[in-house]
């Protein structure tokens, strides 16, 4: 469209280049116009219960320590598992944030309440079907259990319903077996689909359970509750995925009938199993070649920490603690104790009584040329210093007992600068 023509400007009329239609530019307004203001997206169904479903959720009583709880809990699962089944995965974690928090935790709290005091069978079956069966296919969605994201909140919401010492969990899965009885016993055809749903997302939520929380298998009445599971489920119900659940229970609470038997022969009686004796080297006088040195003692409360003077050389190795506990001097707890203590002491002064070991060899044979140096039997660094004499010992109120000794420098590094005899204490140090 010519600009100037818009605005009545232009002089050239119908020698101008450019259009003077002005109803070719309504046209494109009115197109533009359509096409800037696109008509309103219609939300889908997820999209309209995730509002609600998280306003459902209580909010913390600012005026008492406890959570209004007052939500419908059959309305509740039923719109979150809506959510899992039809959401992506933004949808699904935000469901499972939202009942790992503390609020979330409540709801299920509500619930588990609710089972514990209902007693009449009718009203089991439709607390189960309306608002603990939608709660199970929830936190057993297998895109659920497979975002490792959601593993951490995930096993939070497992470890609640079995609660202190697995006694929580046991009511809800007695009441689980109550409810299965009553809706495989009042089974018609058209709820068979129905069923195998219960049965497979009740033993999937049970195996979980039992695999995060491993005290399970010393609580005896989930035994109890797996075979009975097992025996009210008709054989027409047992599913692949079922049968797996079940397969992995039982051999997490260690149920011998889940193994497969094992042809076994029958063992000769009266066998002696062979075994090595050698003879060992007691402590202080129980041996028959006597005690080692004046610190070799049977009683460990007599032992000294800090070797003696006849300890550093002795003639037979020190005795330490048997393999075979039964040959020890003493019986049970005691002779551990015993043990470990010898080995105790032997690996905190060891390194020092051997590397004065060694210095008195050499002191008595001075002709041999031995270094100042030297690895010991258990490698340790080793450094001596001659002339050694106490200048001052004081008692400090953070640090202890301080001592401070003198002694000559080390030959080695006589001829050496100021700098490169503190790098070589740093070294050394």
């Amino acid at each position: 469209l010519c600009v100037d023509f818009k605005f009545g400007r232009c002089r050239q009329s119908n020698d101008c280049r450019f259009s003077h239609d002005i109803t070719t530019t309504t046209t494109s307004t009115s197109s533009t116009s359509s096409t800037t203001n696109p008509q309103p997206r219609e939300e889908n169904s997820t999209e309209v219960i995730c509002p609600k479903w998280t306003c459902a959720i209580s909010r913390p009583n600012t005026n008492s320590s406890h959570f209004e709880t007052s939500v419908n809990t059959k309305t509740f699962f039923q719109m979150g598992w809506n959510m899992i089944e039809s959401g992506d995965t933004g949808t699904r974690q935000h469901v499972i944030t939202k009942l790992d928090a503390e609020t979330g935790l409540a709801i299920i709290k509500t619930l588990t309440d609710i089972i514990d005091a209902s007693q009449r069978d009718e009203t089991t079956v439709s607390i189960f079907r309306d608002s603990v069966l939608p709660f199970y296919r929830i936190i057993s969605h297998s895109d659920v259990l497979s975002l490792l994201i959601l593993e951490t909140p995930v096993n939070t919401i497992y470890t609640f319903p079995f609660g202190p010492n697995g006694r929580r969990g046991l009511n809800v899965f007695r009441f689980a077996i109550t409810a299965l009885s009553g809706m495989i016993l009042g089974y018609r055809s058209m709820d068979k689909e129905v069923s195998t749903i219960t049965i497979s997302s009740s033993l999937a939520v049970l195996d979980r359970l039992i695999k995060i929380n491993q005290s399970t298998q010393t609580v005896e009445g989930f035994t109890v509750i797996i075979e009975s599971i097992s025996a009210c489920i008709p054989e027409k119900f047992r599913v692949p995925n079922a049968e797996q659940s079940l397969t992995r229970i039982r051999c997490c609470l260690n149920i011998g009938s889940s193994l497969p038997l094992v042809p076994t022969q029958s063992a000769p009686q009266n066998l002696i199993s062979a075994a090595f004796h050698s003879s060992q080297d007691l402590p202080g006088n129980l041996f028959n070649n006597g005690v080692r040195h004046d610190n070799d003692l049977v009683g460990v409360t007599d032992i000294l920490i800090l070797p003696t003077a006849q300890e550093i050389a002795p003639q037979r190795q020190e005795c330490l603690l048997l393999v075979n506990l039964t040959q020890h001097h003493l019986s049970g707890l005691a002779g551990f104790l015993d043990g470990h203590f010898r080995l105790l002491c032997k690996d905190t002064v060891g390194q020092l009584q051997d590397a004065v070991h060694e210095e008195v060899m050499r002191l008595e044979h001075l002709n041999r040329n031995v270094s100042t140096q030297y690895q010991g039997q258990q490698g340790v660094r080793k450094l001596i210093y001659h002339n050694a004499r106490s200048s001052r010992m004081c008692v400090d109120r953070r640090k202890g007992l301080q001592v401070v000794v003198e002694f000559d420098q080390p030959t080695q590094i006589n001829n050496k600068s100021t700098m490169q005899r503190e790098d070589w204490w740093n070294w050394w140090r």
